[in-house]
């Protein structure tokens, strides 16, 4: 009996023991595997957040060197640190920020260049252009100022007649660099109103005759409607192309005026002799201090914002303007006004 005690006492013993071990095995495995995970997964997350990094100094690098348009681009998974992820996008509106402001800058320096030529060309036109007429009003002036010679009432007259026509110039010459801005900024304060367009004409004619020794031949239909357009603003539009014709023509020809109607539009073209212009300059000729360098206009000097001021009056008063250029040498000005 004692002895069958014994053995079941040794066997369960044994047992316990058994059990042991293997509990004891199992639970180094089980540690053993969690190990292995947390280091697969801590390395799996070093990963991420050594790429992530990398990334980032990449987009700092290019950033550096004035790459304001790389975008951070981050390796993502369950694994990717949540402060990179935020860190990137951060990033990347400080970059956008810094390519907007970049930009800003580049176009606000091209306009200050722009604005920098304008002030040069304006100087030297003005420096020119002023100087004639000024020159001309102070020697007629001093020449009717003087006391030890007695001048006849002709030459009197005659003075005061180019000290006239000079001061006009003047005042035109003005008007036209003030009306610039306003152009520019469509900030013209028009007064559309039915306007003859006839008297218009023969006014702007009538100022400007005395600069030119030759034939204007216009051709107007009788009765011809009114048109809808800023009374003043187009007296200086037909002054200038007036002017123009005079200067950048041939010496004795003609300066031909045409009006005729069209629907619901008076069409009003102003030709002159002159040299073929091929049809991609022509547009050219709309820009601010715009001469055509030739042998003509070397000699004729002009402050090239004639046809400028002129496009920017007549699409003001919803009207159009194109320039056409002949091989047998007649360059007009077509001006399309809507009828009242």
């Amino acid at each position: 009996m004692e002895y069958t005690d014994l053995k079941t006492a040794s066997q369960t013993h044994h047992i316990t023991k058994t059990t042991i071990n293997t509990a004891r095995s199992k639970i180094i495995l089980a540690l053993c595997v969690s190990a292995l995970f947390i280091i697969f997964v801590v390395g799996l997350y070093t990963y991420y957040l050594y790429i992530n990094i990398r990334q980032l100094i990449k987009g700092i690098m290019a950033l550096s060197k004035g790459n304001y348009k790389r975008k951070v681009r981050l390796l993502t998974s369950v694994f990717t640190p949540h402060e990179t992820v935020f860190l990137a996008q951060e990033f990347n509106k400080m970059a956008d920020e810094i390519n907007n402001t970049y930009r800003q800058l580049k176009h606000s320096n091209r306009e200050l260049k722009k604005l920098d030529e304008f002030r040069s060309n304006l100087i030297d036109t003005v420096s020119h252009e002023f100087r004639t007429p000024l020159t001309s009003i102070k020697g007629y002036t001093s020449r009717l100022l003087r006391q030890d010679i007695e001048l006849d009432e002709e030459t009197i007259q005659k003075s005061l007649k180019i000290i006239k026509n000079q001061s006009e110039r003047l005042s035109r010459m003005v008007e036209d660099l003030l009306v610039i801005p306003d152009i520019e900024g469509a900030k013209l304060n028009l007064i559309l109103q039915e306007v003859n367009l006839e008297d218009s004409l023969n006014d702007a004619i009538l100022s400007t005759k005395h600069k030119a020794q030759r034939e204007i031949i216009v051709n107007i239909p009788d009765n011809i409607p009114e048109v809808i357009a800023d009374t003043d603003r187009l007296e200086q539009v037909f002054i200038n192309l007036v002017e123009n014709a005079y200067k950048y023509s041939y010496e004795n020809t003609a300066i031909q005026i045409n009006v005729n109607i069209e629907k619901n539009h008076a069409i009003v073209k102003i030709s002159n002799s002159y040299d073929y212009i091929p049809h991609d300059k022509l547009q050219k000729l709309f820009g601010k201090f715009t001469r055509i360098d030739d042998k003509t206009t070397r000699t004729t000097r002009g402050t090239g914002l004639g046809l400028f001021i002129v496009k920017g009056l007549v699409l003001a008063m919803n009207g159009a303007i194109e320039l056409e250029s002949t091989k047998d040498n007649v360059f007009s000005v077509i001006i399309k006004l809507p009828l009242a």
